[in-house]
């Protein structure tokens, strides 16, 4: 059992110029993930994980909404090296 997480908090005041709003555009202002994975025998895990993204809004007004999606893995070794 391996879980792995991450998480983002920004905040940006404002934009020194205009270029510096379009390079921080697609930041958004919460960013997570999590991830798990389990090894059931030598040759077979398992994992799944969540990644979620919170709206996007820089100072332009601009407003892209959040989201989140859910992914599962299933990983066979067929020999040690493969």
């Amino acid at each position: 059992f391996m879980p792995v997480t991450a998480y983002l908090d920004t905040d940006i005041k404002t934009a020194a110029t205009m270029r510096d709003d379009g390079i921080f555009l697609p930041m958004p202002r919460h960013h997570c993930n999590l991830w798990m994975s389990y090894v059931l025998t030598n040759q077979l895990t398992l994992g799944g994980g969540v990644n979620a993204i919170g709206y996007i809004q820089p100072s332009a007004g601009v407003r892209a909404a959040g989201y989140a999606t859910f992914d599962l893995v299933a990983v066979y070794r067929i020999t040690p090296r493969l």
